[in-house]
């Protein structure tokens, strides 16, 4: 391999951040939340920040419960 190369490489590989225990850049264990809207979701944040079981910028995994698209019949 190419010296230069080879170099430029381990400078990459030295500023990465390294993956937490967690599996993910971020800090403590992912947090679970389902949502209706964004602001369900900053409310649910919010409350899990004040009951100390969120932090900001720890990994949070969302589901958004949606309507399904209204059903037209076709004309018979």
């Amino acid at each position: 391999m190419n010296r230069s190369l080879e170099t430029r490489l381990r400078r990459i590989e030295e500023r990465r951040r390294p993956v937490n225990e967690f599996g993910h850049l971020g800090f403590g264990p992912a947090v679970r939340i389902v949502t209706h809207s964004d602001e369900d979701q900053a409310q649910q944040l919010a409350a899990l920040e004040a009951a100390g079981q969120y932090r900001p910028g720890q990994f949070v995994i969302a589901w958004r419960i949606v309507d399904p698209p209204a059903y037209r019949r076709p004309n018979a």
